[in-house]
């Protein structure tokens, strides 16, 4: 690795703690939202300093942008971000066709996948009829994530720890969803949900980007 790699990723690192701790404190502030976007924007910088396939980078700017949007607490603000991470998958899945078996159906009756898509239906009974008017939005979100998932979790073997990095990405998704629209949950719950969703989202975008190059 040679220190111009080194250095992005130490920022990309500091930029993320920055932010968790921000996360722990509950207050969002301007250099919060910078940090955030940021600490994927400079993975993006790394993808393209070490010549990763264009496909992992332009999600992780799409993904930098949707962090950038989740930033502000409106549902105008949520739509804009879900649509620029629906897209961020867009391009994951396409990364991750080029490794698809020729007959992709036998996808759908893999062990990982069953256990995906049983995951999509627990979120949905969960979440979606708490979605309100995003109720639609989500579902096909939804929809984009699983089909990603699916490719993604049937990615040969080396490439194991984008595979992980795709379950990590799965799961804070998941806990965001749970966080932002169960009603039932306790502030605790809630405070807990978000220091998950950040961690495991960053690790997994990491795992992606490193894993697949």
């Amino acid at each position: 690795m040679s220190p111009i790699e080194a250095a992005i990723l130490i920022a990309a690192f500091l930029c993320a703690a920055h932010y968790f701790w921000i996360v722990i404190r509950a207050r969002m502030t301007p250099i919060a939202r910078i940090t955030k976007t940021a600490s994927v924007f400079l993975l993006a910088l790394y993808g393209i300093v070490t010549f990763s396939p264009v496909f992992i980078i332009v999600a992780l700017v799409l993904s930098s942008l949707g962090d950038f949007a989740l930033t502000h607490k409106t549902d105008s603000a949520f739509l804009t971000g879900l649509s620029f991470f629906a897209l961020a998958h867009v391009f994951y899945f396409f990364e991750f066709m080029r490794f698809a078996p020729a007959d992709i159906w036998v996808l759908i009756f893999d062990p990982s996948s069953l256990a995906l898509l049983c995951l999509l239906v627990l979120a949905i009974a969960l979440i979606l009829p708490h979605a309100g008017a995003l109720k639609i939005p989500v579902l096909g979100y939804m929809g984009i994530i699983a089909v990603m998932g699916i490719f993604g979790l049937a990615l040969p073997d080396p490439f194991f720890w984008a595979i992980i990095g795709v379950v990590l990405f799965i799961l804070s998704d998941f806990c965001l969803g749970l966080e932002r629209f169960r009603p039932n949950l306790s502030t605790v719950q809630k405070q807990w949900l978000a220091r998950l969703v950040w961690p495991l989202y960053w690790c997994g975008q990491v795992l992606i980007l490193i894993g697949i190059a």
